[in-house]
């Protein structure tokens, strides 16, 4: 009976110590965070706090209680002051521990405290990684993704982010219907404001309807267009050129919706040295 009682009695002086410092955690969550969001300093201090609430049931030793008999029991005078010499004794050992160890515990609060800035502040403080030019690359959640609603281009030809103002480095992506059956996903990609990386359209069931890709503002590199039909199911490329710092270079290609080439140029800085099929 003493065995469950002192078992029972440690466990709610444990609950006790341990709700009080998880208190102070959860408030000092809802300051940094504004709500209470899992993250790393509840984790870390749930931890923390469970090992210090069980070293102070431990140190408590609850079981005393019960293990004094009539003979054993002094007056208030000298427990008061043998409590007040335990007390001493505590502070002297605490403070003690604190010399010897300060400088592993001032490097424990130091890489706690940069974890949780990190890891609340990552948006931030780590780079988003760019689609590389590979239009099937747009599911990777590692790029920052807006709405075109959430973006506006300015007056000076840039892309900045609504909420703040800040040049835009992400995606933009959109989804309509295209057929009546068939979803639509748009997507353009940005570095700093520019237009930079893969712009198309994908159409569920058929493919690209146009694929494109710009550098640092820039057309660069290959442009397609399709023309999708939906009965039949019918994909068929319209044209093809290739741009270099925004000006066409190299062979600019059109199909008829029948496969018939209908323009063959070569060009070279945007002006045609070659007209092939006219």
């Amino acid at each position: 009976m003493k065995r469950f009682l002192n078992y029972t009695l440690n466990t709610i002086i444990f609950l006790i110590i341990w709700n009080l410092q998880m208190a102070v955690i959860l408030y000092l969550t809802m300051e940094l965070y504004g709500d209470l969001r899992p993250n790393s300093l509840i984790a870390i201090g749930g931890i923390i706090t469970f090992l210090i609430s069980y070293r102070l049931v431990k140190k408590i030793n609850i079981s005393k209680l019960f293990s004094r008999t009539k003979k054993n029991i002094k007056s208030d005078k000298e427990i008061t002051n043998i409590t007040s010499e335990k007390k001493l004794l505590m502070i002297k050992k605490i403070l003690s521990l604190l010399k010897k160890y300060y400088k592993i515990i001032s490097l424990v609060i130091i890489v706690v405290s940069a974890a949780v800035t990190i890891i609340q502040f990552s948006d931030d403080l780590i780079p988003k990684s760019l689609n590389p030019p590979d239009p099937f690359d747009w599911s990777d959640d590692n790029h920052s993704t807006a709405y075109s609603s959430d973006v506006t281009m300015s007056n000076d030809g840039l892309y900045y982010r609504r909420s703040d103002m800040s040049l835009y480095t992400g995606r933009i992506t959109s989804e309509f219907r295209y057929f009546e059956y068939n979803n639509g996903f748009y997507q353009e990609t940005f570095l700093n404001g520019k237009k930079h990386g893969v712009q198309g359209l994908y159409v569920s069931g058929y493919g690209f309807e146009s694929l494109s890709y710009y550098k640092n503002g820039l057309k660069h590199g290959k442009w397609e267009t399709w023309n999708l039909e939906e009965r039949p199911t019918v994909v068929q490329l319209t044209s093809r050129v290739f741009y270099e710092n925004d000006l066409k270079q190299g062979e600019w290609k059109e199909w008829d919706n029948d496969g018939n080439l209908i323009k063959h140029w070569i060009m070279k800085d945007n002006i045609p040295i070659e007209k092939i099929v006219n």
